[in-house]
């Protein structure tokens, strides 16, 4: 790492070298944080459905599955709105250290998880580390005053999570077929140590300072946010395709998928190499795509056409409970992950940037993101248990198709969504 900066650090313009630098000390800790929760994603609804549920044994077995990913993810949307309300008051490096080291603790205890409870509570503490790293990693690089003029790539943190996250889910993989859970909860902690270290040598304590940020009202500081739910330019867009696409991708593909394979006899190896296989190609179409769309319009036809078709794609495979189809239908989906996801983006920036600042725009969407992310895996296991999983493919896929229909639909007679989709 310090490698690279002294590199930059000879070849850049000044101006560059000042951007570029911050825009990769923000990166690499939380590439490396991501990289440690990546080598979970592959087994970790397997394993949850394996510990014994004595907190709450009422409650359905694929709730208690759930449970570990639901609340991780509501954690994190927490720390990621409750640090907007100190945003100008700390420095953006302790945020991240901060974050880090709630993050660290949460792995370790949930390497010593006896059942489905400990787990729980110890991947929301997981969860809220996240968030409050994310959240000042992002900050610290959109802060430097070059940064807007320079129109740099907005995708590049986007490319940044799902490159850590599908190296961690690679790895995660084939460390799940020789060690222990526990012991790979160890090694991801080890990880997020790295990513400690990392922030504290490389995030530069004036950069970001709280002194050199104008202080805002509670009001300011939480309109982002309120904008998601109260602003339907931007809400209709999170609810109608944002929503759809986490219950494909977090709430089929990592959560139903793994298990639905499992009680189809596919050992834990062969699961995660289909996921791997599933996020290669999405992070592929991704860095295709990111270059060759403009980041000046919204389309928002475009993205609900390929969301409906995938939708129907689900529907045709509730017919079928058996390992060929799904597994086919899974890296079908691969293929259009990357593009859905920079649709996705693209009318989410289109939907914000009127009414906020970049800085905004991305905590914005990251919000966004993380809230599909607890809703998704939810929805699906709301699904499963009242429609069972060889019907649950078709459920989602009519909720799919009939959300970005209707997206659509109001794109074009709306004057209001009619705008974003001409944006």
């Amino acid at each position: 790492g310090r490698a690279v900066r002294d590199f930059m650090d000879r070849t850049l313009p000044t101006h560059r070298r000042v951007t570029e630098i911050a825009i990769f000390d923000a990166r690499l800790p939380l590439f490396i944080a991501l990289f440690a929760e990546g080598l979970l994603t592959a087994w970790l609804p397997l394993y949850a459905r394996s510990l014994p549920n004595t907190f709450a044994p009422w409650l359905p077995d694929t709730m208690a599955t759930v449970a570990p990913i639901v609340v991780f993810t509501a954690a994190l949307v927490m720390a990621m709105v409750v640090s907007r309300l100190w945003w100008d008051r700390t420095p953006l490096r302790w945020n991240a250290v901060f974050g880090l080291s709630l993050s660290i603790a949460g792995l370790i205890g949930a390497s010593f998880a006896p059942d489905i409870a400990t787990l729980t509570g110890a991947r929301a503490v997981s969860g809220a580390g996240l968030g409050l790293l994310r959240v000042a990693c992002v900050d610290y690089a959109l802060f430097v005053p070059h940064h807007a003029a320079d129109r740099h790539d907005e995708d590049g943190f986007s490319k940044a999570f799902l490159t850590s996250a599908v190296s961690g889910l690679a790895i995660g993989a084939v460390l799940a077929d020789g060690a222990s859970p526990g012991t790979v909860f160890v090694i991801a902690a080890c990880v997020a140590v790295a990513a400690l270290i990392v922030a504290l040598i490389f995030m530069d304590h004036a950069v970001g300072h709280h002194t050199a940020r104008k202080r805002l009202s509670g009001g300011e500081r939480l309109a982002p946010v309120r904008a998601i739910f109260s602003n339907p330019r931007v809400r209709l867009p999170m609810l109608l395709f944002a929503m759809p696409l986490s219950l494909l991708d977090r709430g089929f593909v990592f959560f139903l998928v793994p298990l639905a394979l499992s009680d189809m006899g596919l050992p834990q190896s062969l699961i995660s190499h289909v996921l791997t296989a599933y996020a290669l190609l999405m992070i592929g179409g991704y860095a295709i795509w990111a270059g060759r769309l403009s980041e000046e319009k919204a389309f928002v036809i475009p993205a609900c056409v390929t969301m409906g078709i995938l939708g129907v794609g689900l529907i045709t495979l509730g017919a079928h409970l058996d390992v060929l189809p799904w597994v086919m239908t899974v890296l079908l989906l691969g293929v259009s992950a990357g593009l859905t996801r920079v649709f996705r983006s693209r009318i989410l920036s289109a939907a914000g940037k009127p009414f906020f600042s970049v800085p905004e725009v991305e905590f914005q969407k990251g919000l966004t993101f993380q809230i599909g992310g607890a809703v998704g895996p939810l929805l699906a296991g709301l699904v499963v248990i009242g429609f069972g999983m060889q019907a649950a493919p078709v459920i989602i896929g009519v909720l799919v198709a009939t959300s970005v229909t209707g997206l659509a639909l109001t794109a074009l007679s709306n004057p209001v969504a009619k705008d974003l989709s001409n944006a």
